[in-house]
């Protein structure tokens, strides 16, 4: 029996419409692409990067500026530790010469004008004394060393250089007689003897200079300070000169 012919046209319109529908889904595939396959294929392809690796991109470009500025903080870091390392190195210049002029001033047995040119509270020894005078002289020492026999004893018990050598500057002490007796070393003349200027010899407030033998006294120096040598110097220039090598290597 043959279907009807409204039968087989609605059958006919039907294919018609599906296979129009088919042919705009796969027109439209080809002009925009799968989003699916399009967007493994760009990240395949490396044309379109994430969200997630942009994110970490700007981290890292974030991270590499606070590195530069942290390397142009160091470089000027750097140049202000030379500059202190050219200061320091003047300083320990000026400490060598200070030591050759030590060592100058001890081969011409002299005690520094600079370790006496300071007053300890006043004069307080008798007036007219020997004492007294080489307290005037000597405004460093203190007023507690005693009677003249005791002086160099209690000076070096005060921390000051004591010895049997002359010294220009230097204060001699005799142990001889009741009170013994103290003088002031004008000049070293070598050969054994000195020049000395004393008070009280024949009698309150009579001053004379004289000269005696090296033997006659011991003698009290200057205060007993912590000697700089080369070696010392020495030390801080090579901790001092590694500075800028170690900076080096802190920057790129």
């Amino acid at each position: 029996m043959k279907p009807p012919l409204k039968r087989i046209l609605l059958y006919f319109l039907l294919a018609l419409v599906i296979a129009l529908i088919s042919v705009f889904l796969v027109g439209t595939e080809k002009a925009y692409g799968s989003p699916l396959i399009e967007e493994e294929t760009k990240t395949e392809l490396g044309i379109e990067i994430p969200k997630a690796k942009v994110e970490v991109v700007e981290d890292k470009k974030e991270e590499l500026t606070e590195i530069q500025h942290t390397i142009a903080v160091v470089a000027e870091e750097k140049q202000v530790v030379e500059r202190t390392l050219e200061d320091t190195r003047s300083e320990i210049e000026k400490m060598r010469a200070e030591i050759a002029e030590i060592r100058r001033i001890k081969a011409l047995r002299i005690v520094p004008e600079s370790a006496y040119s300071s007053s300890a509270a006043g004069n307080l020894y008798a007036l007219g004394n020997c004492t007294w005078y080489a307290k005037s002289r000597r405004p460093d020492l203190p007023n507690n060393l005693g009677n003249a026999n005791t002086w160099y004893i209690n000076a070096e018990a005060e921390g000051y250089k004591v010895g049997a050598m002359a010294k220009t500057g230097a204060v001699g002490v005799s142990t001889r007689g009741y009170w013994g007796h103290v003088v002031y070393v004008e000049k070293w003349l070598g050969d054994g003897q000195v020049l000395i200027s004393e008070m009280n010899y024949n009698g309150l407030y009579s001053t004379r200079t004289n000269i005696v033998a090296e033997s006659d006294f011991m003698y009290i120096y200057e205060m007993n300070m912590p000697e700089i040598t080369p070696e010392i110097v020495q030390k801080p220039i090579e901790v001092v000169g590694k500075v800028p090598e170690i900076i080096d290597k802190l920057l790129p």
